[in-house]
């Protein structure tokens, strides 16, 4: 906004934005623009719930080239995939603390059968993408364009299921339009009728059993498949069986 880096952010127990103009870092409440409008962080009820995963503790001394390795050993030690797809989940992770800064946010589909990491993926990703918004499985239109415009962040979807998928589906449209900058859907107003816009661009990470069936959506997307590994084969590469507090806070 105006030229000047404003993010919410978990700050001294409370969400604050933090404005960093010309190497000045301040917190404050609300910030307030050239035009007068004033802009508030995330409301705390998503942050509580863990809904909405906000940064804490930046470090603008911090190298690139330091940052993306250190993403890259995180999903490397707690997930047992190819080393091919850790540096595509490493790449979407990184890109999508940046993605405001480009034309287009291309998506990531995980399909794989039950028990086979895909939701490994979504907890890792929930850690560490940027404004991270767990949909979850109980996926409807409102949810994805709503909360998407109100953390413009990266959306993870679990168990998106085929039949939702079709061409003509609101779910496939909105996020059909979510993939370049710009993209939007229009709601009215309950009250007046008045047409609402809400922003649909994003990143967003869909975890699903199966290929979805509009082509449009499939070509927007990074595809990897997850395949079943045994507890033996975790244990053989030093793979935690449970995510907990511990991997948050290194996250």
């Amino acid at each position: 906004i105006d030229e000047v880096f404003i993010q919410s952010i978990k700050h001294e127990g409370r969400i604050q934005y933090l404005v960093y103009d010309n190497d000045n870092i301040q917190y404050t409440d609300i910030y307030q623009t050239a035009d007068g409008k004033e802009h508030e962080p995330i409301n705390k009820q998503y942050i509580s719930t863990g809904c909405v995963i906000l940064p804490e503790h930046p470090d603008f001394s911090a190298k690139p080239v330091d940052v993306f390795l250190s993403v890259r050993k995180f999903w490397k030690d707690n997930l047992l995939m190819d080393s091919q797809s850790i540096d595509v989940l490493a790449s979407f992770t990184y890109f999508t603390w940046f993605y405001d800064s480009t034309e287009t946010a291309p998506y990531l589909l995980v399909i794989g059968d039950l028990g086979t990491a895909k939701t490994r993926v979504l907890e890792i990703a929930k850690m560490l993408c940027f404004n991270a918004t767990m949909l979850g499985t109980a996926v409807t239109a409102a949810n994805i364009f709503r909360l998407q415009n109100i953390a413009k962040g990266t959306l993870l979807v679990d168990e998106f299921e085929r039949k939702q998928s079709d061409r003509g589906s609101n779910i496939t449209q909105i996020l059909n339009s979510g993939y370049r900058t710009g993209g939007v859907v229009l709601r009215c107003e309950p009250k007046t009728n008045e047409p609402i816009p809400y922003d649909t661009y994003g990143p967003k990470i869909i975890a699903t059993r199966s290929i979805p069936d509009d082509d449009a959506l499939v070509s927007r997307c990074f595809i990897l498949g997850t395949m079943r590994k045994t507890v033996k084969e975790l244990k053989a590469n030093n793979i935690p069986l449970d995510l907990n507090d511990k991997h948050r806070k290194q996250a």
